[in-house]
């Protein structure tokens, strides 16, 4: 899978070039970057900076730092579904393993951006789930990183896996109240995030209804 997914970032280092996408970018503003955010694409700058500024990586070095982690989350996913294959009596199966070798999946999740880091971090809370009692503290953070990458994502998949837990899942008493307290920490971080997303901390008035359905849309 590493190696299939290398050959993608080879094909996308030449695309962005060529087209001048915004993996260039990220990649010259993190080598001069003083103002660090862990927000939308500042996250993808700073995250970029370690490796451009402080260790002297040059365009391709970095593009294969978020070529692993892509290919991590191919790997991930690779784990995710074999539950489901394993349960599929015909060769249907094997149609569902060509997923796996999907040229475009590789393709955007192999270069400097938020695509590769995000399917890392949605795999890796899908793999958390499979096993929630010995790896939800690997699931919180997991969920807070999508949440300040991509907001809208992290949200979504915040309040599914907390209606899952809360209504669906046989869990003890004291687990259940640590997750609910950090279930209310959580929605509470989460919708400040997805209101500075969205700048409906600056328009969600009554008055500004239209200015708020007009930025949603």
């Amino acid at each position: 899978i590493y190696f299939w997914h290398s050959l993608f970032c080879f094909i996308f280092i030449n695309y962005a070039i060529t087209n001048d996408l915004d993996a260039i970018g990220y990649f010259l503003v993190s080598k001069n970057l003083d103002n660090f955010s862990l927000f939308s694409t500042g996250f993808v700058r700073t995250f970029s900076s370690l490796f451009s500024k402080y260790l002297g990586f040059n365009l391709v070095s970095c593009f294969f730092i978020f070529n692993l982690i892509g290919s991590l989350g191919q790997i991930l996913y690779y784990k995710n579904i074999q539950p489901f294959i394993k349960k599929i009596k015909s060769n249907f199966k094997y149609l569902v393993l060509l997923s796996v070798w999907l040229p475009t999946m590789h393709f955007w999740t192999s270069s400097i951006g938020k695509d590769s880091l995000i399917y890392f971090l949605i795999n890796l809370s899908i793999y958390c789930l499979y096993n929630l009692k010995k790896r939800y503290l690997l699931l919180l953070p997991s969920l807070i990183f999508i949440a300040l990458i991509r907001p809208y994502i992290g949200i979504t998949l915040f309040l599914s896996i907390a209606i899952a837990v809360f209504f669906r899942l046989k869990l003890p008493k004291n687990f259940k109240l640590i997750l609910r307290l950090l279930t209310i920490i959580s929605f509470i971080f989460f919708f400040y995030l997805g209101t500075k997303f969205l700048n409906l901390d600056i328009v969600l008035n009554i008055s500004n209804l239209d200015l708020v359905f007009d930025t949603i849309e």
